[in-house]
């Protein structure tokens, strides 16, 4: 009797993994250490769907649904109300601004379901959790379905214990679009001991004919790879595993997914791009010093792709590589909003990690494209913020986005070079002064002049503000004038 119940408890938690579809959310800082993880737990016989948020050092954290980033989403967000209670608020965004409180009220705060618990995966250090739920209406489950994930370190709410109250901007580098795959799990087959010879014959799949037919989803288009033998492209579709929907920058400017197909051993990228000049990604890399780059453009209705590696900050060069293969853009993949630019090839399963998490470091350039050369040198550069790094797990279907800390020096860089800027002016403007008015004046209007300057800084706009030492100057010194 004790092995049976000894099984028995063995199993339990088994049976509670299988009774609930799965799907998982991460954003990562920059060191691509997790900080805001969300998990979704649906039972396909309940008619709501279990949330459960955990952050680190979060003032708020938000999730949505829709596929247009902030356009026409409806967005759930949440943070602590000042005590042990938390405060969830479901608003409507229409554009790049706070959200509208909704009149709906669909999300409910909840404890998880009987068995979630064990399944929850705790997030190191975090200091904001919560769980609630959600109508199941709210996901496909045939499709993955499109979603928004952002959050905020320092702009709380401006009332906390109000769930209608205002509340900042997310941090830079932390929202990003990402499709949860909450899909009903596809139907066993019954086992072929069970069938009768002639029905097992009839549910056998017929054997694959040794030529591949012409057309279907992953045809070849023309490949730009000019050196090298080109292997053939994979038209198998029977054993494909999809990333589950696209894996996006926080701005939406660029999206990348991936199908793998362990028949054909190989793994079908798409880059899609709001850039019009050239789309690239360094597999296994996060910076320029890389050596495993795809770099795809446009050329008269062409896509070229091009091999090529780097050892620091300049233009990458071919590397050599001849084994990624051009194919049209798989059906499922739909374009993003602004897109411009799609590139759809294949590359060897061996040549990215189909069960780690992997580093897909990207980049675009907008303006002209190269050329009909693979090789081509004139690439314009990519844009300040035409970059970055997403941790991508194929298995899984789990993305994270890696936060650009450059990014916080350069706003640093530019503060200063704009204050020493201001400065100078302002030094030879009083250099200038001071053949116009004597000793005391010149020292009357220079303390007025230090109480003024934060007034008309906050009226006059960035950029009129070298008017602001001459309004400072008329208001303390209009006898100057």
């Amino acid at each position: 009797m004790l092995p049976v119940l000894l099984a028995l408890a063995w199993l339990a938690p088994l049976a509670l993994a299988q009774q609930y579809v799965q799907a998982s959310f991460s954003l990562g800082d920059s060191n691509g250490n997790p900080v805001y993880t969300v998990q979704f737990f649906r039972d396909p016989s309940a008619p709501t769907v279990f949330v459960n948020v955990q952050a680190v050092g979060a003032a708020w954290t938000g999730l949505g649904f829709g596929n247009s980033a902030m356009f026409g989403a409806t967005v759930f967000v949440g943070w602590s109300n000042g005590g042990a209670g938390i405060s969830i608020s479901q608003r409507s965004s229409t554009g790049m601004f706070l959200p509208a409180v909704s009149a709906s009220n669909d999300a409910a705060l909840a404890a998880p379901p009987a068995g979630v618990q064990a399944l929850i995966s705790p997030l190191s250090g975090a200091t904001l959790l919560f769980g609630f739920t959600l109508p199941a209406t709210y996901f496909d489950h045939n499709n993955p379905t499109p979603m928004i994930f952002a959050m905020s370190a320092s702009n709380g709410p401006s009332d906390p214990t109000d769930p209608s109250s205002a509340f900042g901007v997310h941090d830079q580098g932390y929202a990003v679009s990402q499709s949860i795959k909450l899909v009903d799990p596809p139907a066993v087959a019954a086992p072929a001991s069970s069938l009768s010879p002639s029905a097992a014959s009839a549910a056998s799949p017929p054997k694959a004919s040794s030529t591949a037919a012409p057309g279907g989803a992953n045809t070849p288009v023309k490949p730009s790879i000019s050196s090298g033998p080109t292997p053939s492209p994979s038209n198998s579709t029977s054993a494909a595993m999809s990333v589950g929907g696209p894996s996006c920058s926080p701005d939406n400017s660029f999206c990348f997914t991936a199908v793998a197909d362990s028949t054909g051993n190989v793994v079908t990228i798409t880059l899609q791009t709001v850039g019009d000049a050239w789309v690239a990604i360094g597999v296994g890399c996060s910076t320029m010093a890389c050596d495993n780059m795809y770099i795809g453009w446009n050329n008269a209705g062409t896509t070229v792709l091009s091999q090529r590696g780097a050892s620091g900050h300049t233009v990458p060069t071919p590397n050599g590589n001849s084994d990624a293969v051009v194919v049209a853009t798989v059906s499922s993949v739909t374009p993003m909003v602004g897109q411009k630019l799609a590139v759809s090839f294949q590359i060897p399963a061996s040549k990215i990690s189909l069960t780690n998490a992997v580093q897909i470091m990207y980049a675009f350039g907008r303006g002209t494209s190269p050329g009909a050369d693979p090789k081509a040198t004139n690439l314009v550069q990519h844009g300040g913020s035409d970059h970055g790094v997403l941790m991508v797990n194929i298995a899984t279907g789990q993305a994270t986005v890696v936060s650009d800390n450059k990014q916080t020096l350069k706003l640093v860089s530019l503060y200063y070079s704009q204050r020493w800027e201001l400065i100078r002016h302002s030094l030879g403007a009083w250099l200038s002064h001071v053949y116009c008015l004597g000793h005391s004046a010149l020292l009357h209007c220079f303390h007025c002049s230090l109480f003024e300057s934060q007034t008309w800084a906050l009226v006059v706009p960035p950029a009129y503000r070298h008017w602001n030492h001459h309004l400072r100057l008329y208001t303390c010194c209009p006898h100057h004038y």
